[in-house]
């Protein structure tokens, strides 16, 4: 093929300018880039306004006590309206020891402590802006002791 032939020119040409696109195509697709963009912004929206309390966790240090032991204890929850939900660490674990699910209302706290074990443990205390003070009981009782928490508020 000679490099000046009519093949050769519309090629070059069809590859340097844009493709034609119909006027009213232009429109449909901007119009749905645009109701696209509303869509995630209405469902981001609706989601935010699902949740009465901050989506960043809350931070609790501080300790732990049994019949037989005293160790570190550090809690971290999500608050959905009344609802939490979260993990707890003991003994300076960097895995979560369980999860904590339950409840704050009017400065009280209830939480069911699942660990990574057979046993659940219910969690009743009070609660302010810089302090979580409570106890927890094995369920069956059988299954463990019973305990304390003293935490401290995280920045």
């Amino acid at each position: 093929m000679r490099p000046n032939s009519g093949l050769s020119r519309r090629l070059t040409r069809s590859l340097e300018q844009p493709p034609i696109v119909a006027p009213g195509k232009q429109r449909l697709r901007r119009l749905w880039r645009g109701m696209t963009a509303l869509a995630v912004l209405l469902a981001v929206v609706t989601l935010a306004g699902c949740t009465s309390g901050p989506l960043a966790p809350y931070a609790w240090q501080g300790t732990g006590q049994t019949t037989y032991d005293t160790y570190a204890v550090k809690l971290m929850y999500t608050v959905y309206g009344d609802n939490l939900i979260g993990s707890y660490y003991l003994k300076g674990a960097s895995d979560p020891s369980g999860k904590a699910e339950g409840a704050i209302h009017d400065g009280t706290i209830t939480m069911t402590l699942t660990p990574n074990t057979v046993c659940a443990f219910d969690f009743a205390g009070t609660l302010t802006d810089t302090r979580l003070k409570g106890s927890f009981t094995p369920r069956p009782t059988s299954c463990a002791t019973s305990g304390v928490w003293d935490l401290v508020r995280q920045p």
